[in-house]
């Protein structure tokens, strides 16, 4: 299945402008199959072919044209339908070719397979996406309502969503959308864990009798990185002298954003790493074994950080309100928007940044407050 195939205009001197097609095509073998890379990817090449024309209109329904014949679908036919698990299967590859994250692979199928379970035809005949309706989309909203929360529910609503939407953008097998009209569950904001220094000073306390725990601790409290991303830092990309080093988005550990996160350490942290490194010797990740499942690390490291948590007697907390506290505590100082984001490993548009780190402080709403009350404070002189 060819994905899409795009045009692009090409420039050549003492030529006029023109237009040609290109699309990205699986590598096969003398059998025909597929050639995978090392991590078990489709290996694509890229194919230029030239439409011969300058007109972009011309060079577009030749795009059109041209899809349809890799595909195997006739230029005068309409987009034809599919089942679900056709579906299904369509955009797992679709997400797989671009890189997505197998978890998010897994989601997109798991999404769209409990979607069947609930509005399947008595008959059991495979579920077609033309016969789907609103009315289905809100029978399945209510059945998985009983049994999830508002903020998972949201996810299976706009998971199938976007499946289908490539479906019909992209792949032209189905001619529309049902999840189109339907609105989100409204839910409750998210709230925020943000440790005070004393906490923070109880949790190192209660870490330091464990080294493997506390240099975790401390490199996840200055970095801001994500539970998986610490465990996957690098020896070779840390220069502990100043205390600088990059998180490097690669196929073992990819970062959110899929873009590299620069990392500073205080000088006390990179003395204790220093002294971590003696005891790890060749080892190539900080704290992941070379061909040790993430999950498996990060979640050992989890329940030593949670025992840590309860032997401190502060509340609940888990790794990732280390980055609450951060990105709450940069706001408040008021750092620049684009630093937090730098800082928290977000997209550079600082979307999410705006959208969770700007607000959650309470004593920069209270200082707000007292600056600008026309009453003045409680302390004011009579």
């Amino acid at each position: 299945m060819i994905g899409k195939v795009w045009i692009v205009a090409r420039h050549r001197r003492g030529r006029k402008k023109h237009f040609a097609l290109r699309w990205n095509e699986p590598i096969l073998d003398s059998q025909g199959r597929p050639v995978l890379d090392k991590d078990g990817k489709i290996q694509y090449r890229t194919v230029t072919e030239s439409c011969k024309t300058s007109d972009r209109v011309t060079a577009q329904a030749m795009a059109e044209r041209k899809f349809g014949e890799l595909n195997g679908l006739a230029a005068d036919s309409k987009p034809t339908d599919a089942t679900i698990e056709e579906l299904a299967a369509l955009d797992a590859q679709w997400l797989a070719n671009r890189g997505r994250a197998e978890r998010t692979v897994y989601l997109s199928r798991l999404a769209l397979r409990m979607f069947q379970d609930v509005v399947e035809t008595p008959d059991r005949k495979p579920l077609k996406l033309s016969t789907i309706t609103a009315r289905d989309v809100e029978n399945f909203l209510a059945a998985r309502h009983r049994k999830i929360g508002a903020r998972s529910l949201n996810r299976e609503i706009s998971t199938p969503r976007a499946s289908i939407n490539r479906a019909l953008k992209i792949l032209q097998v189905t001619k529309t959308n049902p999840f189109s009209g339907i609105e989100m569950v409204r839910t409750d904001e998210k709230q925020f864990r943000v440790l005070t220094p004393d906490e923070v000073h109880k949790l190192l306390k209660a870490c330091a009798d464990d080294q493997e725990l506390d240099v975790y601790v401390r490199v996840a409290l200055e970095s801001a990185c994500r539970a998986n991303e610490v465990v996957h830092i690098e020896w070779d990309r840390l220069n502990l002298e100043d205390g600088t080093g990059v998180l490097a988005s690669s196929p073992n550990c990819r970062t959110k954003a899929r873009n590299a996160k620069r990392i500073a350490l205080s000088a006390g942290t990179a003395a204790r790493l220093s002294r971590w490194r003696v005891k790890r010797k060749e080892k190539k990740y900080l704290f992941a074994e070379e061909n040790e499942k993430p999950r498996t690390c990060y979640s050992r490291l989890a329940r030593n950080f949670a025992h840590a948590v309860e032997k401190a007697g502060i509340a609940h907390c888990t790794l990732h309100d280390f980055r609450d506290t951060i990105g709450s505590r940069a706001a408040a100082e008021g750092v620049n928007q684009r630093v937090i984001a730098e800082l928290l490993g977000h997209a550079p548009d600082g979307r999410t940044t705006a959208k969770y780190y700007q607000h959650v402080a309470p004593e920069t709403i209270k200082a707000t407050i007292l600056k600008l009350s026309p009453t003045g404070t409680d302390d004011e002189k009579k």
